[in-house]
């Protein structure tokens, strides 16, 4: 005999539903089971996105490669594909492998007290910046190869990039690599000479494209990451902190 069997139906259902976190306000007079089930279905599937989307990136990654590569595309168009693959293999080398990027953010580069599991980069926020701001950022110029002002923005994130980790990083760890190092080096900065190469060999670029490009870059860096992504979104509670693994470097 099951021992439960003193368990009313309610308190049965709550502990049968897939558990991922309990974040849902239970009342077992008015409990809806179904309800509660799609909505702990839902927190899974996100959970697992959160902790796994730099996995799957790769995946966007060899797409694009494979778009570059065999698409009838203009060279700009190619080269801002490729410059997405390389933000995929970024990312994997920041959480992936080596990863430990959270780590090093959170307790050296930017410190704010603790826990550095979760504050000031946690799973969730690091979810908005990574994909859902940085991926529409990155292709959405590849739509528009003649708006060169945003292809002028990628590229200022790219040398922003290789500033931060090659330079910025490296001084405040003290050590002559960190995760993100290898790929904006190999990577984001030939692209982006290629880019201004292609660009500039073909036509004579008017400087307000630079200035838009600022703009579009500024956008990226100030609303999206700053502000939404660690304004908004840090929080020292976090229901979302980064797994074990994840921290190790």
């Amino acid at each position: 005999m099951s021992n439960l069997f003193w368990l009313t139906e309610a308190q049965k259902a709550r502990l049968e539903a897939p558990r991922c976190l309990e974040v849902f306000d239970y009342n077992l007079e008015v409990f809806d089971y179904n309800k509660v089930r799609s909505q702990k279905s839902a927190e899974c599937r996100m959970n697992f996105l959160r902790r796994h989307w730099y996995n799957s990136g790769l995946v966007f990654g060899a797409i694009a490669i494979a778009v570059a590569l065999l698409g009838n595309l203009q060279t700009v168009q190619i080269i801002l594909l490729l410059f997405y693959a390389a933000l995929t293999l970024h990312q994997f080398e920041e959480l992936g492998w080596p990863g430990g990027f959270p780590w090093y953010y959170n307790e050296i580069i930017r410190p704010k007290g603790g826990p550095f599991d979760r504050n000031p980069l946690n799973q969730n926020n690091n979810l908005f910046i990574n994909v859902w701001a940085a991926y529409p950022i990155t292709l959405l110029p590849v739509f528009f190869p003649d708006s060169i002002w945003m292809g002028f923005g990628i590229v200022l994130f790219g040398f922003g990039q290789v500033i931060v980790h090659a330079i910025a990083f490296n001084i405040k760890l003290k050590y002559f690599y960190n995760p993100g190092m290898a790929t904006v080096l190999l990577l984001y900065l030939p692209l982006n000479v290629w880019y201004l190469v292609e660009v500039y060999s073909h036509q004579t670029v008017p400087l307000w494209n630079w200035a838009a490009g600022f703009g579009y870059f500024a956008f990226f860096s100030a609303v999206l990451i700053m502000w939404v992504g660690f304004t908004l979104l840090t929080d020292k509670n976090s229901l979302y902190p980064f797994a074990p693994e994840e921290l190790e470097w």
